[in-house]
């Protein structure tokens, strides 16, 4: 054989054995592979089950929270709808406040001007209340010179006559006055049967009391008087008071508000003539 021949023959066997120790190899490598494939195999199925139980929660979970997303977005519908009724519940409340915000102001305006009226007036009030017993101590003079009359002469005799007949006609006067008085009682009784109150709960009327008007107005649905004697004078809801001017009966009014220093009421009894500023008022006349 020659050397090229030896020299292939050498090559091929010395392949041949790394051929064969590289088969060897590959054969215990394969059972290392199953090996570890069986356990990896063992491992994905273990991740399979814990993978679909953790999808199974999971999707009830989801449920869970789907059935609570509608209970919430149905109870935020019903607040939503409770919030609309209650903000159209404060929107008519806040126009009710502004309505009434703007009568008290009203209100507030008027008894500044009253109050001003007063103020300004004091002066003729005062002048008012001299000339109040200036009147009742002419009255008291004439009653005197009447009494002495009838005793001195015949024209003192003629004179007390005339006042006598002045007197029937006041007697006169006094007793249409207690029939308007008692047919005024007869329908304050009335009144009080028919709504159910009690005349006392506006207080008691007292003996005696007087003052002056300060103003009177009939521009609106019914004519209103403010005079002169408020809180501070012991007057009271529920009071009436006669007015006259001089020798002329103006009729009778009641009094609705009262203030510390005035008071307002409406006229209840119409006289012979109107009630006006400088007219005098009193419980008993």
């Amino acid at each position: 054989m020659s050397s090229v021949g030896k020299f292939f023959l050498v090559a091929n066997l010395a392949l041949a054995a790394v051929f064969v120790g590289a088969a060897a190899t590959l054969v215990g490598s394969a059972g290392d592979w199953r090996t570890k494939y069986n356990e990896l195999n063992t491992q994905f199925e273990e991740r399979v089950k814990e993978k679909d139980t953790l999808i199974s929660q999971l999707q009830a979970e989801k449920g869970q929270l789907e059935s609570e997303v509608q209970r919430l977005a149905s109870e935020r519908s019903r607040l939503e709808g409770e919030l609309q009724a209650a903000l159209a519940a404060l929107s008519t409340e806040k126009q009710k406040n502004t309505d009434l915000t703007e009568s008290l102001n009203g209100i507030n305006a008027k008894l500044g001007d009253l109050e001003q009226t007063n103020r300004a007036q004091a002066t003729q009030l005062a002048d008012a209340v001299r000339q109040m017993d200036q009147f009742r101590s002419e009255r008291d003079q004439a009653l005197d010179q009447r009494d002495a009359a009838v005793s001195a002469s015949t024209t003192a005799v003629e004179t007390s006559t005339l006042a006598e007949g002045r007197i029937s006609e006041l007697e006169a006067q006094v007793a249409r006055l207690g029939e308007d008085k008692e047919s005024a009682e007869t329908r304050l009784l009335e009144a009080s049967t028919y709504y159910g109150f009690d005349p006392k709960d506006f207080g008691i009327q007292p003996l005696d009391l007087e003052g002056v008007v300060l103003d009177a107005a009939y521009d609106g649905p019914g004519p209103i008087v403010v005079i002169n004697i408020g809180k501070k004078h012991n007057v009271r809801p529920g009071y009436t008071f006669d007015v006259y001017g001089g020798s002329s009966y103006k009729g009778r009014i009641r009094v609705d508000v009262v203030n510390e220093n005035n008071s307002a009421g409406t006229v209840t009894m119409p006289g012979n003539a109107r009630i006006a500023a400088g007219d005098r008022v009193r419980t008993q006349l």
